[in-house]
């Protein structure tokens, strides 16, 4: 038997034991919780604000995590990666400045080259041009009587100075189109009067060389849309190569088809053909 006091006051006593030891525990626990995960929460914050600067371009946002865990590795290695790529990002810059110094570089040479070109070109057309006429006065005895070895010469100088004279024109136009001044004056070419025309024009070196010019006639109804003058330029070019290169006897051919967009001028010869180590360097200027 004890009084009823003194129970009542050991079960105070024992109960405010027990609140305290909950309050300590539940403190405890929180400030646990509370370390955790800040432990949890700090490298993960880090993590999305460095995400958040490589999503805007900034890749050097350092990540500070001490810690040897799953998350201080996963941090390291978005910091290794962040890094290689501001790495790889600033080689490519560099190489982008220096492409872009080169190509103004190769732009300014280019400039320059064609200018050069251009003003050659005009510069030696008016002393050829003067050669031509002279030995053509000179040909015709305005000055004199010519000998047979005179005049032989003479006819030489005259076959050689309009070829230069071409080679000239080529290298004027070349430049010409290397500066972006060609015009085109685009309009209906009826290709088989077009192609015809060009028969004449090559009729002097068909019969110095003994060749046959065969010319399959197009549809009549063929009509290209491009410039005229330049249809002519380009169709003759490829026929002075053909009969250039086709030995005595051979036959050199011209024809055109067409579907719904696009016609198609074919120049054929007998002659042996570009070598084909030749083949990818045909359309380079000058060869």
């Amino acid at each position: 038997e004890a009084p009823e006091r003194t129970v009542i006051a050991r079960l105070r006593s024992t109960i405010v034991i027990l609140a305290l030891m909950c309050l300590l525990l539940i403190s405890v626990g929180a400030v646990t919780s509370w370390v955790i995960g800040r432990r949890i929460t700090r490298p993960l914050t880090a993590l999305t604000a460095a995400a958040e600067q490589v999503a805007v371009g900034t890749y050097e946002h350092e990540i500070t995590v001490g810690a040897r865990d799953e998350m201080g590795r996963l941090a390291r290695s978005f910091h290794e990666m962040a890094a290689e790529v501001a790495r790889a990002q600033r080689e490519l810059q560099q190489r982008a400045e220096d492409a872009m110094r080169a190509r103004a570089e190769a732009e300014a040479a280019n400039r320059a080259k064609s200018d050069f070109l251009a003003m050659m070109s005009h510069e030696l057309r008016t002393p050829l041009n003067a050669i031509g006429g002279y030995a053509e006065l000179l040909q015709l005895g305005v000055h004199g009587p010519v000998t047979n070895q005179q005049r032989g010469a003479l006819t030489r100088i005259s076959r050689s100075q309009p070829h230069l004279l071409r080679l000239i024109n080529d290298v004027l136009n070349f430049a010409r189109i290397d500066a972006g001044q060609i015009r085109y004056v685009v309009q209906d070419v009826p290709m088989n009067e077009t192609l015809a025309g060009l028969e004449a024009l090559v009729a002097p070196q068909v019969a110095a060389r003994r060749l046959t010019l065969h010319y399959d006639p197009c549809d009549s109804e063929i009509i290209a849309s491009a410039d005229t003058d330049k249809v002519r330029q380009v169709v003759l070019n490829l026929l002075s190569n053909a009969v250039k290169f086709t030995p005595e006897g051979g036959t050199v051919t011209v024809g055109c088809d067409a579907d719904e967009t696009t016609v198609r001028v074919h120049v054929r010869d007998t002659g042996s053909g570009i070598e084909s180590d030749r083949l990818p360097s045909i359309f380079e200027p000058f060869v």
